[in-house]
């Protein structure tokens, strides 16, 4: 075996969403006995990194199913863009139709985390934007 993959929710977490004592002894082992190991998941890095605290993965780590890959090591993102300009406009209008806030997140050349969006859009919105701009490394910008 060289390397293994996790995926956090309903793998490698317990039911309060953290790594139990068990994983936490599974995962020295197999750093001692030089296998290759990371965590793969949907979610986003930032909501993430509170379940995985209490060890270092030191090993490139996936985000956002596949779309985001952190090194922990060099503190780097490795991030590719999948939409074309025009598939945005399309997705932006077909929001502002259905009155949805949409939240686009974008990865800064410097590392940092910006999440745009249009004027927000009742209670749901407020409460996104609310819990987005607590991140200490995302910073919340007009979508203009």
């Amino acid at each position: 075996m060289e390397l293994v993959a996790f995926d956090l929710d309903g793998t490698l977490l317990n039911r309060h969403q953290r790594l139990s004592e068990f994983t936490l002894d599974t995962l020295e082992r197999l750093k001692a006995a030089g296998i290759f190991y990371t965590v793969a998941t949907g979610r986003t890095h930032f909501a993430a990194m509170p379940c995985i605290e209490g060890h270092d993965f030191p090993n490139w780590q996936i985000f956002k199913n596949g779309v985001e890959w952190w090194n922990p090591q060099k503190n780097l993102y490795r991030h590719r863009n999948l939409l074309s300009h025009s598939h945005i406009m399309d997705l932006l209008a077909s929001f502002e139709e259905h009155q949805i806030t949409p939240f686009i997140f974008c990865l800064e050349d410097d590392g940092s985390h910006r999440v745009y969006h249009s004027p927000l859009n009742g209670h749901l919105s407020d409460h996104i934007a609310n819990e987005l701009g607590n991140h200490k490394n995302m910073s919340l910008h007009p979508i203009t």
